[in-house]
């Protein structure tokens, strides 16, 4: 059976616009070899093959391939191998290719959807480091990392695995208020992304049974306030986070809601009052440059 090696290498090499000499010295080897594998006379050994599928983008198999046209350009092949061994610098080459063909004005639609699924292969694959990156962190105690996960696994439609988690850990450990708390932002991620999915019902009968289990919980009454808050039940959230910022003064969320709240609700004096108190609490902590920030926000409502 005739092997397509040399025809394939030809082709590649062209592709690259590299010359037979340049190859060579690639692959530590003489220009004659080069030569005698486009025209036939031998094929490469095979400890090589690994080596010349690297420096070409492609896989070891498509050296033999009869028909190498399977892909409509070079960054549509090189999404290919992104996506088959999820190497770092074959999203960089395919991500670089495909700018090159963007930039040109004959792009056509395909390059444009190609490079749209090199994205989402490229999201998919960070999305899976985060969730291992996060288990890690909360099996060496970081609670924080918990609420995180909460929130990517709720992006991903997974929210269900997390409430599961908590409710066996409110069940079996009811005395643990960060049990409840992690189990309200199950059922309501609260973070940057206020459009995953939510369950406000559950949520605010959580945080209500949590609060009354645990009063003087400032952390559970600021997140009560936030399910409140996206019920439109505005005095309720109102109430909850003033009450956690007197218990607590060092969650700073308080004070950005509860400013926000007053401003929606056409009370800027208000509004400013809570930025000042903000204010006061990083002068006290002698954290200075965290005043910038509501400093602004006065500024802009005064105007």
């Amino acid at each position: 059976m005739k092997l397509n090696i040399g025809a394939n290498i030809h082709r590649l090499r062209g592709e690259k616009q590299i010359t037979q000499e340049q190859l060579a010295e690639h692959l530590l080897i003489s220009c004659q070899a080069v030569s005698k594998w486009e025209t036939d006379i031998t094929t490469p050994d095979i400890t090589l093959l690994p080596a010349i599928a690297d420096f070409f983008d492609v896989q070891i198999d498509e050296l033999f391939k009869t028909d190498m046209s399977g892909y409509r350009n070079k960054a549509e092949r090189l999404a290919a191998k992104y996506d088959m061994h999820g190497k770092k610098e074959d999203y960089e080459k395919a991500t670089a290719e495909y700018e090159r063909l963007l930039a040109n004005e004959n792009a056509e639609a395909e390059d444009y959807s190609g490079y749209a699924r090199l994205q989402i292969f490229r999201t998919e694959a960070l999305t899976k480091a985060a969730e291992s990156l996060l288990n890690q962190a909360i099996e060496m105690g970081d609670e924080s990392a918990e609420h995180q996960l909460i929130t990517l696994l709720s992006k991903q439609n997974r929210a269900n695995e997390s409430i599961e988690k908590y409710k066996r850990q409110c069940k079996v450990n009811p005395q643990n208020p960060k049990n409840w708390h992690k189990l309200i932002h199950a059922y309501y991620p609260i973070g940057r992304d206020y459009n995953a999915p939510k369950n406000p019902a559950k949520a605010l009968e959580t945080a209500k049974t949590g609060i009354a289990n645990f009063p003087q919980d400032a952390f559970m009454l600021c997140l009560c306030g936030f399910v409140c808050h996206g019920e439109e039940k505005y005095e309720e959230a109102l109430t909850c986070w003033e009450k956690s910022m007197h218990l607590d003064p060092e969650i700073i969320d308080n004070y950005y809601a509860i400013a926000r709240l007053h401003e929606v609700q056409s009370r800027p004096a208000n509004a400013i009052t809570v930025y000042e108190k903000l204010i006061a609490f990083y002068q006290s902590k002698g954290l200075h440059e965290h005043t910038h920030r509501p400093g602004r926000e006065i500024a802009r409502i005064s105007q």
